[in-house]
């Protein structure tokens, strides 16, 4: 797991990112990963990574340095840029991805996708058997109410995926990808993912060909729920930019040598004259925008849930006290103009309590953040991710933030500049890494 942070002002962009990274199906915790790098090591722009520590089978590290290298000294105009060139560069090297590693996750996708459907249906058979007379409830009764709720749970799922009720991701080449080359190269490993999760039911080849299409539809949607994906940030200036900006990029699978991207325009951001200051939380979130905006988002929708709740118990509760009083004068069909409107009354509640927390606690802290100086700027970022440490490091959930925290600034006039590293070696003992490292960039 991780935690990131992007605060931005005008003057400069501070990235802070702790150590701790997941492995395993034992969710063994280790603090030694990097996920902060300097994207250029002659320009003013970095790159963030969360989530997935690995595109595929690649680590992200090895992307990253490779790209750095071949791309030398050639500047992007505009940071948007970047973003694009880095994109291009990973599709263009889908190749040292090895078939059977495309091949396993997109049965890890699989594994997920047929686990679901499995519990559905087993939850509607029970629902359905419940209803039955017990000497009814038998094996083959079982095995009748699978063969049809599961090509039916199939369908209904499928039209999650379709192209009419899904955003579809913006890649001609994945939408054009067909469904008979995609069974061609995945049909083997998916029968046997078919095979162990759902074996035991009895369904039919239509059914099964149905569900490898209904894989096939997920991989050309922005749906990332099934997959296992990375969160990239291309962060800072482009050349012909002075104020700093940051764009974020999920990426998941390689689906017949197309790679799974898209945009995330919610958490991207470029500084400007309108917006003049911004703090970018990524991955573990909830404690740093608890700190920002008053209360922690997943409490915030306990509190509308239950505010609904009793509102819902008033409304029926006033009705049935007011037509006890007076039956004869509120038939029926009245009854139903005295419930109130719920669903208003809980948005508009929502509503004002957004006002207040935009009023009186983000944006006097934003306009805090704009003029706040560089080394300010890298000890709030740095105290933000500490603050979600601490909190992880007190309470019963697994540290799954924790290790060094790393601190770059990034600004217009000095570039990428770390404010605290950690290395897997002591400088003082490698002065050749240092010295090839800036010898190689005056040769250039």
């Amino acid at each position: 797991m991780t935690a990131v942070i992007g605060v931005l002002n005008k003057t400069a962009v501070a990235i802070a990112a702790d150590s701790a990274v997941t492995i395993g199906q034992n969710q063994k915790i280790l603090n030694t990963a990097n996920k902060l790098f300097t994207l250029s090591k002659y320009h003013p722009v970095g790159i963030v990574i969360y989530n997935s520590a690995a595109f595929v089978s690649i680590p992200w590290e090895v992307i990253i340095k490779e790209y750095r290298r071949q791309r030398g000294t050639t500047p992007q105009a505009k940071l948007e840029g970047y973003a694009n060139d880095f994109v291009q560069y990973v599709r263009d090297s889908v190749s040292l991805i090895s078939a059977p590693a495309q091949k396993e996750v997109v049965c890890a996708a699989a594994t997920k996708l047929f686990q679901l459907l499995g519990k559905e249906v087993r939850e509607q058979i029970l629902a359905q058997l419940n209803e039955l007379p017990i000497e009814e409830r038998t094996t083959a009764r079982v095995d009748e109410l699978a063969a049809v709720l599961l090509p039916q749970t199939v369908v209904a799922k499928a039209q999650q995926y379709d192209g009419n009720q899904a955003a579809m991701l913006d890649d001609a080449a994945l939408q054009e990808y067909p469904l008979t080359d995609f069974l061609t190269f995945y049909e083997e490993p998916l029968a046997r993912t078919w095979q162990q999760e759902l074996g035991s039911f009895p369904a039919s080849e239509a059914a099964r060909t149905e569900a490898f299409g209904l894989l096939h539809r997920y991989f050309k949607t922005e749906n990332f729920d099934l997959s296992v994906w990375s969160g990239i940030g291309i962060i800072g200036y482009g050349d012909e930019e002075i104020y700093p900006g940051c764009h974020m990029l999920h990426f998941a699978e390689v689906i017949g040598g197309r790679v799974r991207v898209k945009k995330q325009a919610a958490e991207s951001c470029q500084i400007d004259d309108l917006t003049t200051s911004a703090i970018l939380p990524f991955a573990q979130r909830d404690v740093i925008e608890g700190f920002l905006n008053g209360v922690r988002p997943d409490l915030a929708g306990v509190f509308y849930n239950t505010f609904g709740q009793l509102l819902a118990g008033l409304s029926s509760y006033l009705a049935g006290y007011v037509q006890s009083l007076a039956p004869h004068l509120l038939p029926d069909k009245v009854l139903p103009s005295l419930q109130l409107d719920v669903q208003l009354l809980v948005d508009s509640f929502a509503q004002s309590i957004t006002t207040v927390q935009n009023e009186q606690i983000i944006q006097p802290m934003l306009a805090s953040v704009q003029s706040l100086s560089k080394d300010d700027l890298a000890e709030m970022a740095e105290s933000l991710i500490h603050l979600t440490y601490l909190h992880r490091r007190i309470n019963s959930a697994p540290e799954s933030v924790g290790g060094p925290i790393d601190v770059a600034v990034i600004s217009k006039g000095d570039g990428f500049i770390w404010i605290k590293r950690k290395f897997y070696f002591r400088p003082e003992l490698n002065p050749g890494f240092v010295q090839n490292y800036f010898t190689s960039r005056l040769e250039k």
